[in-house]
């Protein structure tokens, strides 16, 4: 057997590049599976693949037509001419094409007479795979079928950047969470997020300061990775102005929405906000809620009452003052502050919210009470939109 390709072997920046995707790792790309089975009844073919390369094999993460195989030698194989050549290689019939007349797919099982083989770059332009068709019966290509399958590789390329920034994303929002739980004397801190999609709009955060918590939700307009960047940008904000401006919820928030007026104005964009800081010798809560309205305080009786709304949202319009709201945690006291997605879990009405804020008040271990919650209520482990909520109890 001939072929135009020695072994693609170790490459340092293809492997770097897969790793960075985070492809050599993963699991069949179900995702693909369904848009592979269109092209290959398009094209007519028995068989089409989305390929990884690593030094010695190729790694299938979606295909039709290849049964169970996951893992396919590389060596002296179609796709190793594709990947050593950066071009794709396009036969029309195996059994007469010098290359590939006595490969062992063309001379037994499958007996593959015609196929077409594409090479996959990374955004760098590292060759890290191949997209293929393939089938038992020789056949032309076209100039129109070379064109469309050059769009398909286009395509698949860009999903795959596209999954690389969002894992990104997804990794920079984790990171920028909070510990699951806050240790202060005297009371229980806690929260979670829960994304609707890959990344959203939706964070919380808190620090401890020498005197009490500064606590932060906020829910930015818009979903995706977009959203998710400026909701980075707001905590870093105000986790700084907390450092800078100890203490005192207006001045951390003036200072926070005057250093972000541009970010916002850009990205024709605004957030919901509620920030506080509580006193631990207390539990007198200072806060300022822009434009939020979903913050409550329940009581161990039973009573419960939403706190007021006492801004605007933060990045609509530059502001010469914030308004500043008061209230007291006593023993047994819970604060509670969500995020909207909270009110689609339920029939959309304030009563109702404050009726499921009262049950997660009280939850023994809060992110089983909302998963379960989610669970329940939408179908799906993943909510409708998301769902951030801090909860602060008082012993």
């Amino acid at each position: 057997m001939t072929v135009a390709a020695t072994r693609i072997g170790h490459d340092a920046e293809r492997v770097a590049a897969l790793e960075a995707y985070g492809l050599l790792d993963s699991e069949l790309e179900s995702r693909f599976v369904g848009y592979l089975t269109m092209v290959a009844d398009f094209f007519g073919m028995n068989q089409a693949a989305i390929a990884i390369a690593d030094d010695s094999d190729l790694i299938i993460k979606a295909s039709v037509g290849l049964g169970d195989a996951v893992r396919i030698p590389l060596q002296g194989s179609f796709t190793e001419a594709a990947l050593m050549s950066g071009e794709p290689v396009v036969v029309e019939d195996g059994s007469s094409d010098a290359r590939f007349h006595d490969h062992p797919s063309v001379v037994a099982a499958p007996f593959l007479r015609s196929f077409a083989v594409s090479p996959l770059h990374a955004a760098g332009g590292e060759r890290i795979g191949v997209f293929a068709l393939a089938d038992p019966r020789p056949r032309s290509f076209s100039g129109a079928e070379l064109q469309n399958i050059s769009r398909i590789v286009s395509w698949v390329e860009a999903e795959l950047a596209a999954e690389r920034e969002s894992q990104r994303a997804r990794d920079v929002q984790r990171a920028l969470q909070p510990p699951v739980k806050l240790d202060v004397p005297g009371y229980d801190v806690d929260g979670i997020l829960i994304a609707s999609h890959d990344v959203g709009g939706d964070f919380y955060d808190w620090r401890s300061d020498a005197t009490g918590v500064a606590l932060t939700l906020g829910d930015v307009m818009g979903k995706g990775t977009g959203a998710a960047l400026l909701a980075a940008t707001i905590r870093g904000a105000l986790k700084t102005s907390v450092v800078t401006e100890p203490g005192c919820v207006e001045s951390r928030v003036a200072t926070a929405a005057v250093a972000l007026d541009e970010e916002f104005a850009a990205a024709e964009a605004f957030s919901t906000l509620f920030h506080a800081h509580l006193e631990l010798a207390d539990g007198h809560v200072a806060y300022i809620d822009a434009g939020h309205g979903l913050a409550a305080h329940l009581r161990p009786d039973g009573r419960s009452a939403l706190l007021s709304a006492n801004n605007q949202p933060f990045g609509l319009n530059p502001v010469d003052s914030w308004q500043v709201g008061t209230v007291t945690l006593e023993a047994g006291d819970t604060l509670m502050v969500v995020s909207d997605g909270m009110l689609e879990l339920g029939d959309g009405t304030l009563s109702a919210l404050l009726t499921d804020l009262a049950d997660l008040g009280s939850a023994p271990r809060l992110a089983e009470a909302v998963e379960s919650l989610i669970l329940r209520r939408s179908g799906r482990s993943a909510p409708p939109d998301d769902v951030c909520i801090v909860r602060v109890r008082r012993h």
